[in-house]
């Protein structure tokens, strides 16, 4: 039984990979990997400063890098996805 519910979770996260991968945007796409992974090393890929700082506040679950964003209705999305 725990070798199956392995096997659904590594599908899953197969999945949600494939479904990251379909997206054009490089952005959009690396902060789609990074947050359904977990994995903040996607964030670096980011050329925009406040997707970069919203991706590692939320794999990083940290508000610190909230702080950094520029754009008013990003910063509070960003504040209100730590709370």
């Amino acid at each position: 039984m725990f070798a199956l519910s392995i096997l659904a979770a590594c599908l899953h996260a197969r999945a949600q990979s494939d479904d990251c991968n379909a997206i054009k945007e490089p952005d959009k796409q690396n902060y789609c990997k990074a947050t359904t992974s977990g994995k903040p090393a996607f964030c670096a890929k980011i050329s925009s400063n406040d997707t970069r700082n919203l991706c590692l506040a939320k794999t990083h679950n940290q508000e610190r890098y909230c702080q950094s964003i520029s754009t008013a209705k990003i910063k509070e999305r960003c504040l209100q996805s730590i709370r």
